[in-house]
């Protein structure tokens, strides 16, 4: 199996799909300080879950989507 093949691309695609849902539920449910909360929460567990299970290439772009789908 290749990594960036057909692991990554699959993990990309879920996490995109899993931080767009989640963050149009916290928007409108949470306050914005809990929204922050909640996102700098989901970030450092991304950083630490890349730097354990991934290849270093895949942690800045689980990263730069959860940014994307979070703060954007």
């Amino acid at each position: 199996m290749k990594y960036d093949v057909e692991f990554e691309a699959f993990l990309l695609k879920a996490t995109t799909e899993f931080y767009k849902k989640q963050s149009d539920v916290w928007s409108s449910t949470m306050s914005a300080s809990e929204y922050i909360q909640k996102i700098s929460f989901h970030l450092k567990k991304e950083e630490d879950n890349a730097d354990y299970y991934l290849q270093e290439q895949s942690k800045s772009k689980v990263v730069d989507i959860l940014l994307k789908e979070a703060v954007e």
